[in-house]
């Protein structure tokens, strides 16, 4: 259902054609690994995590627990959340700049670095290494987002060291993917007066 979100984004933005295939490909990625964990999970090489056996709400808790530093240091002033070439391109679309940024990402993100980098990793050299695995290549991920921002990097680095030791604690990607959604929706909201005017 995600790549229809980016399929979409590919016919009506031509700007974020590059990012939709990008985006869509992580997500025939986590697909193509989800099918091989449940067709043969001791053969698979690689692993998945899904959305967790219980503990709902401690999981959405510590989910909203990863994200608040982040959305308040953007909101003092430490870093910028928003994503300028993406925000722009969407601009006059608002709801497609909710949609997408604070869902359809993070969804296809936390599947690729938190529900498969991350356990794959774990698998062979424990959770906290996987943490810092999973978190460095969600930082350089972000190179070009945060325009080559060391400290924007450092951040997205931490918050993926976070998300994903608490992915691997629950061995669900639910508390790293509530965390990213807010963080995600947060800087869509900063930015949303000037999407909602005509492009």
């Amino acid at each position: 259902m995600i790549i229809i979100g980016f399929a979409w984004l590919m016919v009506n933005v031509p700007q974020l054609f590059a990012l939709s295939v990008i985006y869509s490909f992580l997500c025939v990625f986590i697909g193509v690994v989800g099918l091989a964990e449940r067709i043969a999970p001791k053969k698979s090489d690689v692993a998945i995590l899904i959305w967790g056996y219980g503990k709902w709400g401690e999981q959405l808790a510590v989910g909203v627990a990863v994200a608040v530093p982040f959305v308040l240091m953007s909101f003092i002033g430490a870093y910028q959340l928003a994503y300028s070439y993406q925000f722009l391109s969407l601009k006059g679309r608002p709801l497609a700049a909710v949609i997408v940024t604070a869902f359809l990402i993070p969804i296809a993100e936390e599947g690729f670095f938190r529900c498969v980098i991350a356990p794959t990793t774990a698998e062979g050299i424990g959770v906290v290494p996987a943490a810092l695995v999973s978190a460095s290549t969600f930082a350089i991920f972000h190179f070009a987002v945060y325009q080559a921002s060391i400290p924007a990097m450092f951040l997205a680095f931490l918050f993926g060291a976070f998300a994903a030791f608490a992915d691997l604690i629950y061995k669900s990607g639910l508390p790293g993917l509530v965390g990213h959604i807010i963080i995600n929706y947060s800087a869509t909201l900063s930015v949303l007066p000037m999407l909602c005017v005509p492009g």
